[in-house]
């Protein structure tokens, strides 16, 4: 039950029934349509740590929610154990790419070209 005047529940069927145990979520546009779409990453499974969990890209759909990972980010599913995740643009393209931080990993980015994000090596500096 949620306090609608803070947190209004959702509509029936905006959101898919995914059951993972998850540990963040960031909100970005990633693809350019006016709405927030959603990088849910998952931390562990439950009784089986350091098994790697899902985590999935939700593209925003005019309010309703669609897990698009396997179509746009296939390496998103399986990052890792996710600790913390921000959308930022970090290549000055105007789109929002993804950085993930994990357990026992490393920070990964995720380079977002026509709302698809991929794996982009990141270069430390000298």
């Amino acid at each position: 039950m949620t306090d609608a005047a803070n947190c209004p529940e959702p509509p029936e069927g905006a959101l898919p029934d995914i059951r993972e145990a998850s540990s963040v979520v960031s909100a970005a546009d990633i693809d350019h349509d006016g709405d927030l779409d959603l990088f849910v990453g998952s931390r562990s499974v439950p009784g089986q740590y350091p098994a790697v969990p899902r985590s999935v890209l939700l593209r925003n759909d005019k309010g309703v929610f669609h897990d698009v990972t396997n179509q746009v980010a296939p390496a998103l599913e399986r990052t890792g154990l996710v600790t913390s995740a921000l959308w930022t643009d970090i290549d000055g393209d105007s789109w929002s790419d993804l950085l993930v931080t994990h357990d026992w990993g490393p920070i990964k980015c995720f380079r977002n070209v026509g709302a698809r994000p991929s794996p982009m090596p990141l270069k430390m500096p000298d």
